[in-house]
């Protein structure tokens, strides 16, 4: 069972010491290892039945990703954060939290839809990767289809 303050606890002392050498070094730490924090502490252990450890059932998943796994169980499948995680990890990176404030931080911060290799590259190439906007913004804006996200629990 997870335990939303000490994971919570956990991320924000890694955050603190990555503030800390950021401003002895004068560089941005790199965000990667800060997005699997992230992933490893306090997103894999709430995210319920899964795809091949990885992708929740009762996350939405885009229809064409629906599809794909349905045709081919190994197919590649990607988590797109619906708000983009280094927007996250840029805040904690800056700025100290709590325990108490990182907490619905996280929960708000987190969620995501499963997609395909194909959509995910929509999003790069139309700039939408990364954008600030909400996911059928997004999602739009790249071409990829809304109709049909719902959970793979649901097909």
């Amino acid at each position: 069972m997870a335990d939303d303050a000490a994971d919570a606890t956990y991320i924000a002392e890694v955050f603190g010491a990555a503030r800390r050498w950021k401003s002895s070094v004068g560089r941005s730490p790199d965000k990667k290892p800060l997005r699997e924090l992230i992933w490893f502490v306090w997103q894999r252990h709430r995210l319920g039945d899964c795809v091949r450890g990885k992708y929740p059932k009762t996350a939405p998943w885009t229809a064409a990703a629906r599809a794909a796994y349905k045709e081919n169980r190994r197919c590649k499948l990607v988590v797109d954060h619906v708000s983009p995680i280094h927007a996250l990890i840029q805040r904690l990176i800056d700025a100290p939290v709590t325990t108490a404030e990182l907490v619905p931080l996280l929960k708000a911060n987190t969620d995501f839809c499963v997609i395909t290799a194909d959509e995910d590259l929509k999003l790069s190439r139309s700039g939408m990767a990364h954008a600030l906007l909400d996911r059928d913004t997004r999602y739009r804006n790249a071409g990829i289809d809304l109709a049909g996200i719902r959970p793979l629990s649901d097909s």
